[in-house]
């Protein structure tokens, strides 16, 4: 599988990533559930590339609120780029926008709200983690 990141350039975090077979539906158009899956790969890979526990015992990130909107299909093999930027970050809240796009084709703008916990309750973020996240 094709991949590919940066970090940290004023514009959001950057991921491509190539639509695999998996991802798509029987009709051979990506699906819509697959597609956010690879939206939360891309936050992933960022969070992690900043240093934060995704896999860590005790951490979890649920999604709270989920908004999309498809704009074109994504088929298997295409090569999709995520761009993804925290729009809003609260004490241990975070929301994403993410735009993917196909070339100069958009498939579809979302955006989601994780809560940072520990243990099952709400982790603050730190000052130094909050300028992590705004440096994006």
């Amino acid at each position: 599988m094709n991949q590919e990141e940066s970090l940290g350039n004023g514009a959001g975090f950057h991921y491509r990533r190539e639509v695999s077979f998996a991802d798509t539906d029987a009709g051979g158009v990506g699906h819509f559930a697959r597609l956010l899956c690879i939206l939360e790969e891309a936050e992933h890979v960022c969070m992690r590339g900043l240093g934060f526990p995704m896999y860590a015992p005790g951490h979890s990130w649920p999604r709270v609120h989920v908004e999309v909107d498809y704009k074109s299909p994504a088929y298997a093999g295409d090569l999709v780029d995520v761009q993804a930027v925290p729009s809003h970050i609260g004490e241990s809240a975070l929301t994403w926008s993410f735009t993917v796009t196909k070339g100069d084709v958009v498939v579809m703008n979302a955006s989601y709200t994780v809560v940072r916990m520990l243990n099952g309750r709400k982790n603050p973020f730190t000052d130094g983690e909050r300028q992590l996240l705004e440096s994006l």
